[in-house]
């Protein structure tokens, strides 16, 4: 597992093996809110940077990532959406309904993985007002 501390956030990530010829670098992201947009992208560079120096020597396993978290833009904000589809350019992002108790999609999930093949659900969560979001991966191969 790789965390990094920088001034626009805190992230993580760790690579997981979901089957012989599949892994998935897996981050997680919390971005303070008002935090400095230029640092938030070039932070998340860095992040995209660190985790494509995972590799395998075999060339028939693919590789996917998946990032979510906390990142203190509102997703319904068409600026948003631009803004992470320039940052996140080969990514979806899946979660479409609102994650937090005041009707905002703060919580984004991204994934480079077919999204026939990924879904995310968000569910209530008692010790937040952000909702809990649970990606599934299909049992693919």
């Amino acid at each position: 597992m790789v965390t990094l501390q920088m001034v626009a956030l805190s992230a993580f990530f760790t690579t997981v093996a979901v089957h012989p010829k599949l892994l998935v670098n897996i981050a997680f992201i919390y971005r303070r809110p008002n935090s400095d947009l230029t640092r938030f992208q070039e932070a998340v560079q860095t992040l995209l940077n660190d985790m494509s120096m995972i590799e395998c020597d075999d060339p028939t396993v693919e590789i996917h990532a998946v990032i979510g978290g906390d990142f203190n833009f509102d997703w319904n904000d068409h600026s948003v959406q631009t803004m992470m589809s320039a940052l996140l350019p080969s990514y979806s992002q899946l979660v479409k309904d609102v994650t937090t108790d005041y009707s905002s999609t703060l919580d984004h999930v991204y994934t480079t993985l077919p999204v026939d093949v990924v879904e995310c659900f968000t569910t209530e969560c008692y010790f937040t007002d952000h909702k809990l979001l649970t990606v599934c991966i299909s049992n693919v191969s």
